[in-house]
């Protein structure tokens, strides 16, 4: 038998937020528009929970929500109906939510 791959550990970011109060109630308002149907920061499907994103992967999100890189793993993008301050913002709101 070959040896299990052993499972990745977790863990949840834990990045400053520096947006404020209304760009973080914006960044809600659009995930919950754009991104909640396949995400869920609460746990839970087969999507990845943002909040347990590496911080190098996270730091790709404009590149992975506006311009498509992860276009071949079934990640739409939405370059067309978000400007990159409200990606920035999403990213906030996502940051704000690991920490809670």
């Amino acid at each position: 038998m070959p040896t299990p791959i052993p499972m990745e550990v977790k863990t949840k970011l834990n990045v400053a937020v520096t947006a404020s109060a209304s760009q973080l109630a914006e960044g809600a308002k659009l995930f919950d528009v754009y991104c909640s149907g396949c995400h869920k920061l609460n746990g839970g499907g087969t999507i990845p929970n943002l909040t347990y994103s590496k911080p190098e992967i996270i730091n790709m999100i404009d590149d992975i929500v506006r311009k498509g890189i992860f276009l071949p793993k079934g990640m739409p993008k939405f370059g067309d109906r978000l400007s990159s301050q409200q990606v920035k913002n999403i990213q906030q709101f996502i940051y704000a939510k690991a920490k809670k």
